[in-house]
């Protein structure tokens, strides 16, 4: 009997304890208290803040470096853009898998061709372009845009790095526009056959599609079309 009753005056005891609050003098022993999960919160969201700042930071400064930061950038932008908001971090980690090694090839290539100086002599143009067509028949230049005469099915390929912006459709096929970052666009049509969707990361260089009898390539910069002429003058692609 007695034991009975000091069990339920402890049982009293100790749930007296639990409605009190917590006092100062506890919370500087390391007493539990009701606020710790709010101000373990405020460390997570801290915590994220911080990552999130450093990253810009870091996108910011490989921006700067030539011929890869750019393109970096665009990429990186390109997953945000293009990625459901529910899958963002699934796609940011597979993003940072798959460049990984493109980076440190970048890199490699980067001094080994000693391209060091660019960074302290920047030229009057921010991008290098080069024509999409290897080989024509004929060609007509205007203020706007370059007509190529060839043969139906030549391949087009990309004048430069970028993103996939459009595919619209054109009088005799499709019209391709490749965002390549800063402003810059390039513009292909028409093409009976495209091998490249919206969204699409391309490298320089790479296959897009194939033209019929007679193509079309033009650049804007901003919005304002211009001349194509010399960036295949600088690159040595025009014949």
């Amino acid at each position: 009997m007695e034991r009975s009753e000091e069990r339920e005056n402890q049982f009293e005891l100790d749930l007296q304890a639990r409605e009190e609050p917590v006092t100062e003098d506890e919370e500087k022993k390391g007493l539990p208290n009701n606020n710790f999960p709010v101000l373990q919160w405020e460390r997570v969201l801290l915590r994220q803040v911080a990552v999130c700042t450093l990253i810009i930071l870091l996108l910011w400064l490989i921006g700067k470096v030539p011929r890869f930061g750019p393109g970096l950038v665009d990429r990186f932008r390109y997953v945000l853009r293009y990625g459901e908001s529910n899958r963002t971090e699934e796609k940011l980690t597979a993003f940072a898998r798959d460049q990984w090694q493109k980076i440190k090839d970048e890199v490699s290539s980067w001094f080994i061709t000693a391209e060091l100086q660019p960074v302290f002599a920047p030229s009057s143009r921010s991008i290098e372009l080069t024509a999409p067509i290897y080989y024509y028949e004929e060609r007509e230049l205007s203020p706007q845009r370059i007509r190529f005469l060839l043969s139906s099915g030549s391949s087009v390929y990309a004048s430069g790095s970028g993103i996939i912006t459009e595919i619209t459709g054109e009088k005799g096929g499709w019209k391709l526009c490749l965002d390549h970052g800063e402003g810059w666009y390039s513009i292909y049509y028409p093409c009976p056959r495209v091998y490249v969707k919206v969204g699409q990361w391309v490298k320089h260089g790479e296959e897009m599609a194939s033209t019929g009898r007679e193509f079309y390539w033009e650049i804007t910069n901003s919005g304002i079309p211009v001349d194509p002429r010399p960036f295949i003058e600088e690159a040595g692609s025009w014949h």
